[in-house]
């Protein structure tokens, strides 16, 4: 018997066209507002591969050309799935007219099958594609339209700028490919984008390009340390080499992308005959990668051994080659010199003539570029040659030693040896030169050792470089000011530092930076002065020196993460919370909880609740969107968000004007659950709100129909000594209401409040003769309270104990005695 024809209708890569079929239908439901014409296609098709198995089995199969064509069109239906689910919003909005239009051509194609195939003629679908039409625009709309869907996918700054970038991208150079609605919906969304993300700069790159500009092969050709490096296509040029970059997406912050910003734009600046042509890159994208041509003779060792012809050319490239690495060297890309050997020349020449020695200092500090190079350059010996020359010789050579030295510590590995080999008393000494380079450059050595660890941190301190570094700070060279603003910020974060700081004046030196340097700087010195405020001793002095109002404006700037910590810090104290209430903080705070990266939000969270001590800050953060959005972050922020959000609410609850809005905002669920739960920060905050909101009546009810005495109780009994003196105090309030005294009394709680009326403390015994008054106000109380062994510790308070607890010893003994005399005569 001869194998089923339809054995043959195969998918490359994927099986029959019936398992490429059954893999197609999860990947439909991954297509978003495609995915009901994504559907009906694979519907069809499935008709269609049964209505073949029915041909089958009557022997009527059509001819192998026919069945070939059924199983291309299932081939290129699966690939567009493949190549087109689960994409984000931008790449949606982006490629909407290619997808519409590549899914129009499969609609037409399964008709063209099902009239080949079937003698079906399929015009009436023409109205389902509009309608399937009309359905995609729609749902592409209405994601467009709501905030919250619209940036769920690009929460982070990188993914705002890759997003901005991309539409900018089309808007900007691919505008004919879009039709007018796309192009409508991409300039909305920048918008947007640029409203909520405040970013100074947006413009786009003139090399910037999307990766789904090029068709990447799934394997890479060749992989090493930076990243792996893959074929593609690319527009007309079929053979294109894209390099994707090795980076750790946690740590590529906006100063990252600056830097590979500006080193791509180096690259893309470099034209010359000899040098591989750059097509595009992006810096963003993750992982960053660069698109290239394709060396297609490959390298020139390679080359010139394939075959004696080559060989023949060999004097003419290596010239050629040549006129490469000195345009390189112009441009100051030594990297490729590096590869070439030239470092231990180099080196050697440091042991000849004083010009010798200057002009190879020159060169090393070139090449030390990266990491590889300086390591290099270590494990040669050029460090101990460099300090010799840093210890003995003139000016000039001092000033490139500096320069060198400073270079080689891009490098952890060069940093040790550097500090072991007695490097920083000479760089602190630079400080002091005649050079303004040599200062410059001591700086910036200085500033990448203290990076490494507190012990260079101490030991340039040791070496007396603070009292210097804060006279640079007044330089009116910007450089050199920015590096120095930056080594003192990093000497801020060791606690046993900041006190000789203080001393040295560098709050006054900090605040004159925010009055009147740049953004760069201002956001350095906030954070300096966020670090110093971490020591409560050092807050008056900062927010005496004015800084608070410098602070406050800059938590709608670039720098509004170090200014919200530094105020988080700053509100620690009540004199300080003040001033950064009177200053206006709490609006800009609020807009960071709404707005702001999960980092803003937490601390502007801890911020707000530090702020919500005081009742003038309760006041000023009082209100319906505030409220919301904390207890939108119990449900859906991070760990520390929930944290001070709870905190934040807890302290808002003090005052009974405020319990009103928290009820409504529905925070009372999430507080009972928190006590529910296991983390002890969340349930002392819980406990807390509660021991405040059941000042209110309708807070106490609330409460209590929200099942939280049970947990009270609980934690009353088991938790550490805060989380019971709320619970007490929020349990006492409760028992105001004589219609819970009955649950409180079933949970449990009677002989705890007895206990800690004999050996609580003193505020914990007051608040537990409050609590067994009100209970003895129910006659069923009274027995278990005397059982309790309530009556003595009673006696004692009213004998010994303070006036408040004497008056409330006294009110629960009076609701008492009658069950005491009954139990006397018994």
């Amino acid at each position: 018997m001869s194998p089923s024809p339809l054995l043959g209708l195969v998918v490359p890569g994927e099986g029959s066209a019936a398992l490429a079929l059954s893999k197609a239908q999860p990947l439909c439901f991954q297509m978003s507002e495609y995915q009901t014409a994504c559907e009906r296609i694979l519907s069809r098709l499935q008709n269609l591969l049964v209505e073949l198995q029915s041909m089958e089995r009557e022997d009527q199969l059509p001819t192998a050309e026919l069945l070939d064509s059924y199983a291309v069109v299932v081939t290129r239906y699966l690939r567009f799935l493949q190549l087109n689910h689960s994409k984000s919003l931008i790449h949606r909005v982006v490629k909407n007219a290619a997808v519409t239009e590549e899914l129009q051509q499969l609609n037409d194609n399964v008709a063209e099958l099902f009239l080949k195939l079937l003698d079906v003629d399929a015009t009436s679908w023409e109205a389902q594609w509009r309608a399937d039409r009309f359905v995609q625009d729609a749902v592409l709309s209405a994601a467009l339209s709501d905030t919250s869907v619209c940036f769920r996918e690009f929460q982070s700054p990188r993914a705002q700028m890759e997003a901005l970038l991309t539409l900018k991208f089309e808007l900007e150079t691919r505008s004919a490919r879009h039709e007018e609605e796309d192009l409508k919906r991409m300039k909305s969304l920048v918008e947007k984008i640029e409203k909520v993300s405040r970013m100074t700069d947006t413009t786009l790159p003139s090399w910037f390009m999307p990766d789904y500009e090029v068709k990447l092969q799934s394997k890479s050709f060749a992989r090493g340390c930076l990243g792996s490096v893959y074929y593609g296509a690319w527009g007309k040029e079929p053979k294109v080499v894209v390099k994707r970059f090795c980076v750790d997406e946690s740590g590529m912050d906006e100063s990252i992308w600056l830097k590979i910003e500006k080193d791509m734009a180096v690259l893309f600046e470099l034209e010359h005959p000899n040098i591989v042509e750059l097509i595009g890159a992006s810096h963003i994208g993750v992982p960053p990668y660069l698109i290239y041509k394709d060396a297609v003779n490959g390298n020139l060792r390679s080359f010139l051994a394939r075959s004696e012809r080559n060989k023949r050319q060999m004097w003419r490239l290596l010239y050629e080659a040549a006129l490469g690495l000195r345009y390189l060297h112009q441009k100051e890309n030594m990297g490729v010199l590096r590869k070439a050997g030239i470092i231990p020349l180099l080196i050697a020449l440091l042991s000849d003539d004083d010009t010798q020695k200057l002009l190879s200092i020159r060169a090393l500090g070139q090449l030390a570029a990266d990491v590889d190079s300086c390591e290099t350059m270590t494990q040669l010996g050029a460090i101990d040659l460099l300090l010799s020359i840093l210890r003995a010789l003139g000016d000039a050579q001092k000033e490139h030693s500096v320069w060198a030295l400073g270079r080689l510590t891009i490098s952890t590995v060069c940093c040790k040896l550097i500090v072991k080999k007695g490097a920083i008393p000479l760089l602190v000494q630079s400080l002091h030169a005649n050079s303004g380079a040599a200062r410059f450059h001591g700086t910036c050595g200085l500033g990448n050792l203290v990076l490494v660890c507190k012990e260079n941190r101490n030991a340039v301190i040791a070496h007396g470089a603070i009292p210097r570094l804060v006279e640079l700070l007044q330089s009116d060279n910007a450089r050199l000011k920015t590096r120095v603003v930056c080594t003192l910020a990093n000497l801020t974060v060791d606690s046993t530092n900041r006190g000789l700081l203080v001393q040295a004046e560098v709050i006054t030196a900090f605040v004159s930076l925010l009055q009147g340097g740049s953004e760069y700087h201002k956001g350095q010195a906030t954070r300096a002065l966020g670090n110093l405020a971490l020591d409560e001793c050092h807050i008056d002095a900062v927010v005496c020196a004015g800084a608070v109002p410098f602070i406050v404006n800059l938590l709608q700037s670039r720098s509004r993460n170090e200014a919200a910590r530094a105020l988080a810090n700053l509100s620690f104290k009540p004199q300080s919370r003040n001033v950064i209430v009177n200053e206006g903080a709490i609006e800009p705070l609020v807009e960071l909880l709404r707005v702001g990266t999960d980092n803003m939000k937490e601390l502007a969270a801890r911020a707000l609740a530090n702020l919500a001590l005081d009742g003038d800050g309760r006041r000023a953060i009082a209100n319906p969107e505030a409220i919301g959005l904390f207890v939108g972050q119990l449900v859906f922020g991070s760990a520390t968000e929930e944290y001070h959000s709870a905190r934040a609410l807890a302290n808002l609850a003090v005052d009974e004007e405020h319990h009103e809005e928290i009820l409504r905002a529905g925070a009372v669920p999430h507080f009972v659950a928190m006590l529910k739960g296991d983390a002890d920060n969340l349930k002392n905050q819980a406990a807390l709100a509660f021991a405040n909101l059941t000042t209110s009546a309708e807070s106490r009810n609330i409460v209590a129909n929200a099942d939280a005495v049970l947990p009270l109780v609980a934690l009353l009994r088991d938790g550490n000594g805060s989380q019971r003196n709320h619970a007490l105090r929020a349990l006492a309030n409760i028992a105001v209401d004589k219609c819970r005294v009955g649950i409180i009394k079933e949970a449990g709680a009677i002989p705890l409040f007895a206990e800690l009326l004999r050996s609580g403390s003193e505020k914990q015994k007051y608040h537990a003769a409050r609590a067994l008054g009100s209970m003895g106000a129910m006659g069923d109380s009274r027995g278990e309270i005397t059982r309790s062994g309530a009556i003595a510790p009673l006696v004692e308070l009213l004998r010994d104990g303070t006036a408040n607890q004497k008056a409330e010893a006294f009110k629960t003994y009076l609701q008492l005695k009658h069950s005491i005399i009954y139990q006397t005569l018994k």
